[in-house]
């Protein structure tokens, strides 16, 4: 048995030991206490592993040109522009993570610090519509060289990790993410991607006059995305060790209290009695 494990399991007798001088200094109470006294102790033996994260949505980069969506667009007519994904949730999702693939264009010059903004939509007739989450401004991303280049300039895999992750039901939605290059010659392109054939929806929806959006236009061209969920919170578990030890702790409670009744029994007929110790053994 390895280190880690002894401790585990000496820390689980030591908690059934307390049970059961509990139970002993209490000989009033029922076995039903008793009872739940092993459950909550159960309920303290383990937490199970929680799950992976999940990707609800997979469109891989295919370095087609994308969309410019950049509040700070300096080759847009309106000087901003926005671009907005859609995609589909079959059930209840919490989204924590997202990937999406872009440049820097014309410059090929990374900014010092990005600067994302991701809101998601509802579904309007196809296009984005009324708000489904509060939108979230100066996204913590990462980024990296993905070796590729879009129309000759450098591709980068972005990684934004939600500060409030998002809790979506099922249905039809948009998520639109622009990166503001204020105080940069740059504009940034978000690189064009591959349909997801189960979660993804054809198509995707542009405005070239603002950003964040408000008059949508539908696309052609779907765009380089990845939308990761959250994993669930791990309910409580017992391992091994714990799933014996709350055997072996609900066996003596029940024998002890059979015990006990039995001395009652005789102790009511007028009979002698014999005391139960805390091991269990007749003295």
């Amino acid at each position: 048995m390895h280190y880690t494990d002894r401790k585990i399991v000496l820390k689980q007798w030591v908690r059934g030991i307390i049970l059961l001088k509990f139970f002993k200094s209490n000989k009033k109470n029922s076995l039903s206490v008793y009872l739940l006294l092993v459950m909550i102790f159960a309920a303290l033996v383990n937490a199970g592993s929680a799950s992976a994260q999940t990707t609800v949505l997979s469109q891989p980069p295919n370095q087609a040109i994308g969309y410019f969506s950049d509040p700070d667009c300096n080759v847009c007519a309106s000087g901003a522009s926005s671009a907005a994904e859609n995609f589909v949730l079959n059930s209840f999702e919490t989204i924590a993570q997202i990937k999406i693939w872009g440049a820097y264009v014309f410059g090929n010059v990374p900014l010092v610090n990005d600067n994302f903004t991701v809101i998601f939509h509802n579904d309007s007739g196809g296009l984005p519509g009324s708000i489904a989450a509060p939108a979230e401004t100066g996204v913590p991303s990462t980024r990296i060289d993905s070796g590729f280049d879009i129309a000759g300039f450098d591709e980068y895999e972005f990684t934004l990790t939600l500060a409030n992750p998002v809790m979506l039901g099922a249905g039809t939605y948009w998520v639109e993410i622009f990166n503001d290059t204020t105080g940069s010659t740059e504009n940034f392109a978000w690189d064009g991607g591959t349909l997801d054939p189960v979660n993804g929806i054809s198509g995707t929806a542009n405005d070239n006059l603002n950003a964040p959006g408000s008059i949508w236009n539908p696309g052609g061209v779907d765009v380089g995305i990845e939308i990761i969920t959250a994993p669930p919170v791990p309910a409580p578990a017992m391992n091994k060790w714990g799933i014996l030890i709350f055997m072996v702790l609900a066996g003596a409670g029940a024998i002890y209290h059979l015990l006990a009744r039995l001395d009652q029994a005789k102790r009511s007929a007028g009979l002698p009695t014999e005391r139960i110790n805390f091991n269990l053994h007749r003295k």
